[in-house]
């Protein structure tokens, strides 16, 4: 950029005069204005320079008064008519001619003669709403003026303004309020204007300008006081996500605190839809509590009694029922007691003729401690109190809860309490009666989904306590789900519960994963669809083994392989969805050694007893904890370099043997490496099908529209969301 040329401070003030009015270029005509402004301090110069500058045509009015806008504080008096009169032509801009009027009070006394004309002429024309405006417009560019304080004062008690809205009319404070209370507008420069589009503006000067971060927060806390600064960072960062910027953890982290996720488009929270699954009942020495009622267990001298408390405070006392009520020590004193009561009497009231009440007393005493020894130790031990709790629970609160959801929320807390306590056979009609109700409620959703969840697997746990499969009862609970019957907010809190509660042992587990992927098969999922569908269902993805799309593709292969003999050029082998249905001891064991073991190849017993169990996987054919994965390598069974035994060698890999192998079993090994390289990876590979149509039947129970801007989505707690449907 050029410099700015400087204007000779001894040029006369009639060549400054000429070259500011016929200068064409507004920078230069500035610069003349303020030379002019400082070169005249005497009220001559002043006046001669402003008549000159109202002379020139056209716009001679608008130069004098930019060239006192200029000048310095106080005005020369010479020039103060002289300016008043120019502030009545309107067509100077409002601005210059407040701020001329404001350098005028200043300098004049502050009386009604003084201030009077000076305020009549930069409102002349104007209506008496708009005159009060400028009047207080016109206080801004004052430091004090008490004369005009009291005309806008004045103004203020007498002018009603009319709502753009409502049509209704007010005195301006009221009238200010009431734009904001009941149509939030603000009133500036006389106009109600609608602040969004100010905030609006601010929210994308951020997103474009980062040194303006701070600005959309504070028109936001200036306009709508009552908007949180998540609220504004929102607004900002549903429109930086176009650019690539992360989303803050604030955000997410609010909205999980709410139980809700982000909307995709506008990161607004929406409500999560699977509602959170209450926590258990606390259970513990004796006393079952939680939302207001309590169970407690009370050992007394007199027997064991049950003090059931409600949220009313009322307490009702019971006994125990189909137990005993004492415990054996007390049994053994109250039966004994008697006894040796019996003997006392009669040793007091015997008389001495008939022998030494010593003796009698003795006999009593031996008498009594044998029969309190049996009545001690002939009888068991009382119940444990807490199971005794959980089944007064069932017994004399359960069956009166109805239908309300607080009953629903408490009874899925007294089913998550049972599991392991309490006797299934003396619950077990209750129970029936629970996930009888809990199915016909499910279909109002909401809190009855954990319920009949809770219930469900209780029952389950109940059954395996009494002898049946746990894992396979387990797998009929999720079965509704991937049938279609059930929504995928009943799989995800039957899944929580049973991660958070330790319904399996590690090795029940991962054999639970692979029915359930077996089941999700059955019900026409591909690996490619399943992944989609545990993307929103967490907890039933950690029940799923937390699986990759490369691990299902290979399940996926062999599960379709097992009836069309996809192996048979291979050899005989058993998959691991058979294993894990008909033998749970050899499928735990198998999946302990090896977690993503698909195929148990059959070898003759000399071949197991050296290699171990052979096992095929998405990495290899593993033996003896070697990875055999090169198929063109050559197999041949050589003598040991160690002295003795045998070694197989394939390829790259050696195996150390005890005894020679048989060609065949050799044969069988490169077979089974050949498999894995021509089929399986290929197939796996090629599993690339979606079934979209059965991804948004499972999915469309989860879609909710975002109260903000209106948009479907798919979202979980503390996520953001993705648009539905889904990709």
């Amino acid at each position: 950029m050029p410099p700015t040329p400087q204007i000779d401070p001894t040029l006369p003030l009639d060549d400054l005069v000429r070259r500011a009015a016929a200068s064409g270029r507004r920078g230069e005509q500035v610069r003349l204005l303020d030379a002019l402004a400082a070169r005249t301090r005497h009220g001559y110069d002043a006046m001669r320079v402003f008549q000159a500058l109202a002379a020139v045509r056209p716009n001679g009015s608008r130069l004098a008064l930019e060239y006192v806008a200029r000048m310095a504080d106080p005005i020369p008096p010479a020039i103060l008519l002289f300016a008043a009169q120019a502030l009545q032509d309107r067509s100077n801009p409002v601005g210059m001619r407040l701020t001329v009027a404001g350098k005028l009070l200043a300098a004049l006394p502050d009386t009604e003669p003084a201030v009077g004309p000076v305020v009549r002429a930069v409102t002349a024309g104007l209506s008496r709403s708009r005159t009060l405006q400028r009047m207080i417009e016109l206080q801004g560019r004052v430091d004090r003026c008490t004369t005009l304080d009291r005309m806008v004062e004045a103004g203020e008690k007498r002018v009603r303004l009319r709502c753009p809205k409502c049509r209704r009319q007010f005195l301006r404070p009221a009238f200010i309020r009431h734009l904001w209370n009941e149509h939030r507008l603000i009133f500036d420069r006389g106009t109600a204007v609608d602040p969004k589009p100010v905030v609006e503006q601010a929210v994308a000067g951020a997103v474009s300008d980062e040194s303006a971060t701070d600005q959309p927060f504070d028109e936001s806390a200036r306009y709508f006081p009552l908007s949180t600064p998540e609220q504004v960072l929102q607004a900002v960062a549903s429109r930086q996500i176009a650019t690539g910027h992360p989303i803050p953890d604030s955000l997410t982290r609010a909205a999980a605190d709410q139980n809700a996720g982000l909307c995709p488009t506008c990161l607004n929270p929406v409500p999560d839809p699977i509602p959170p699954v209450p926590p258990p009942l606390a259970v513990g020495g004796g006393r079952l509590s939680g939302d207001g009622y309590a169970v407690e267990v009370i050992d007394r001298p007199t027997g064991r009694t049950v003090r059931v408390t409600t949220p009313k405070g009322d307490e009702v006392d019971v006994p125990p029922a189909f137990t005993r009520r004492f415990d054996p020590r007390a049994f053994g004193v109250l039966v004994a007691a008697p006894l040796l009561l019996a003997a006392g009497v009669v040793v007091a009231v015997l008389p001495p003729r008939f022998g030494p009440p010593v003796l009698y007393a003795l006999l009593a005493a031996f008498a009594g401690w044998v029969v309190y020894l049996i009545g001690r130790y002939a009888r068991g031990p009382l119940p444990n109190p807490d199971a005794t709790a959980v089944d007064a629970a069932w017994r004399e609160i359960a069956p009166n809860r109805g239908a309300r959801k607080s009953a629903a929320r408490w009874l899925t807390r007294l089913c998550r309490a049972s599991v392991g306590r309490g006797d299934p056979t003396r619950r077990a009609r209750e129970l029936y009666e629970v996930v009888e109700n809990a199915a016909v409620w499910a279909d109002k959703g909401g809190v009855y989904l954990p319920l009949f969840a809770a219930a469900r697997l209780l029952q389950t746990c109940d059954n395996s306590d009494l002898g049946r499969d746990r894992v396979t009862s387990l797998l009929d609970v999720f079965e509704p789900f991937f049938m279609g019957e059930l929504p995928a907010a009943y799989a995800e809190s039957a899944a929580e519960i049973v991660t958070t509660d330790g319904l399996l042992t590690p090795a029940d587990a991962r054999r639970f994963a692979v029915l359930l992927t077996s089941l999700a098969f059955d019900a026409s999922l591909t690996p490619h669809d399943l992944i989609r569908v545990l993307r929103f269902l967490p907890h039933l993805r950690v029940l799923f083994g937390t699986p990759t799309a490369d691990g299902l593709k290979s399940g996926y292969v062999i599960w379709k392989g097992r009836r069309s003999d996809l192996w048979a050029e291979a050899g005989h082998a058993t998959t691991i969805f058979d294993l894990a249905r008909t033998s749970p001891g050899a499928c735990r064991r198998l999946l302990t050694a090896h977690l993503d073991a698909l195929l148990r190849i059959d070898l003759p017993d000399a071949a197991v007893r050296e290699l171990g169990e052979v096992v095929l996987t998405p990495r290899g054919v593993i033996a003896v904890d070697k990875v055999l994965a090169e198929p063109g390598g050559e197999a041949e069974v050589v003598r040991s370099p160690r002295g003795s035994g045998w070694m197989l060698a394939l390829g790259a890999q050696r195996i150390n043997l005890d005894r020679k192998l048989d060609w065949n079993t050799v044969d069988t090994l490169v077979r089974w490496i050949r498999f894995r390289t021509e089929k399986l990876i290929p197939q796996a590979e090629a599993a690339d099908r979606v079934h979209a149509d059965r991804v948004r039947q499972v999915l469309t129970p989860l879609v909710r529209t975002c109260p903000l801007c209106g948009a479907e989505c798919v979202c979980r707690s503390g996520r953001v969301g993705e648009p539905w449907p889904v990709g």
